[in-house]
């Protein structure tokens, strides 16, 4: 099993080459499964629609360049992308500890960019790869493994997090988890198959929502009462 990697950092405008204000963030990580990517993009000054063209970049002795990712729409103000991609099609002989930065571009340039080292990003600097064209339209065959859910994405994170670490472990199943009464949150972790239990169901629906850290793992979160607890299995 390759050793699982993960890449959480800011997003910002580029204009003219000129870095700007943040606009979201990205997250990368490295699965058994493949390559899951997620980001999200808040810029109220591109309203209309407009499909961006994302790409790794790496420096190569004095050249920056690029690696093709996948091409996707963003319309008024707002884009997230979430997939689980093939690491090997993507990024060839290469590992993501390889890799220096992502960059986004739209038909007339560098618009959006993050880098993970201190060298920062210049429009027109970055070389990136030729796309094969057929009858006058380009043609980009990327495999998607699966498209990833997320939970409560909207929160910002912190500049830059590059964290080598093991495969998490699966989370131990309820039964076998110690009551914490003393807790007023009840949280349901993120998992594969629904809620089975009347009483876990009912607190869902009628109890007050809570937020929840986007890079937290849990689908929801509720405000539980002591004397809801007697309802929990």
């Amino acid at each position: 099993m390759a050793e699982y990697q993960r890449i959480v950092s800011y997003l910002y405008k580029y204009n003219h080459g000129q870095k700007g204000g943040n606009t979201g963030f990205v997250r990368v990580e490295t699965r058994a499964d493949g390559l899951r990517l997620f980001f999200q993009i808040k810029d109220l000054n591109v309203m209309d629609e407009k499909e961006l063209k994302v790409y790794f970049y790496f420096h190569e002795q004095e050249k920056k360049k690029g690696i093709f990712v996948d091409k996707f729409l963003c319309s008024r103000g707002y884009c997230e992308y979430k997939q689980t991609i093939n690491q090997d099609q993507i990024l060839k002989d290469k590992e993501l500890r390889d890799l220096d930065g992502m960059v986004f571009y739209d038909e007339d340039g560098l618009l959006y960019g993050t880098c993970w080292d201190e060298r920062e990003i210049a429009d027109g600097g970055i070389e990136l790869p030729e796309e094969n064209v057929k009858n006058g339209k380009e043609e980009i065959e990327i495999e998607v493994i699966q498209e990833e859910e997320e939970a409560g994405a909207g929160v910002l994170v912190p500049e830059v997090q590059i964290e080598p670490e093991q495969e998490p472990k699966p989370e131990p199943k309820p039964e076998q988890a110690e009551a914490q009464p003393s807790l007023e949150m009840e949280e349901i972790k993120e998992s594969n198959e629904p809620a089975r239990n009347p009483g876990i169901e009912q607190l869902l629906e009628s109890s007050s929502p809570l937020p929840i850290n986007w890079d937290s793992g849990l689908m929801k979160a509720v405000k539980i009462m002591p004397e809801d607890i007697a309802k929990l299995p």
